[in-house]
């Protein structure tokens, strides 16, 4: 292993330390925020999600969404979603992925 080599996964550990840098996972349901996408493989607007009910065993959910906190989700699926369609989004690197 070159120095440079080493360094540079000595610089990836860190930042895989650092808890800013660590993922996450939010649920989006798009909408169309102008031009709705026509092509799978594009970024989309998502509103957030929120998840409410009992958490016990056998109960239903409910679910609030919001335009208020917009973000953008890349799509890595051959399929276009539905507009109002739920998704898990993860961030990596600091941006949102989705499969639809």
């Amino acid at each position: 292993m070159t120095i440079a080599e080493r360094e540079e996964l000595l610089r990836r550990l860190d930042q895989a330390a650092d808890p800013s840098e660590a993922s996450t996972v939010r649920v989006g349901q798009t909408y169309a925020a102008g031009a709705y996408p026509t092509n799978a493989a594009r970024w989309y607007a998502m509103g957030t999600v929120f998840i409410g009910g009992t958490e016990e065993e056998g109960s239903s959910a409910s679910f609030t969404s919001t335009t208020d906190d917009v973000f953008r989700a890349f799509n890595l699926s051959d399929a276009v979603p539905p507009v109002g369609s739920k998704h898990l989004c993860f961030a990596i690197e600091g941006r949102y992925v989705f499969r639809a």
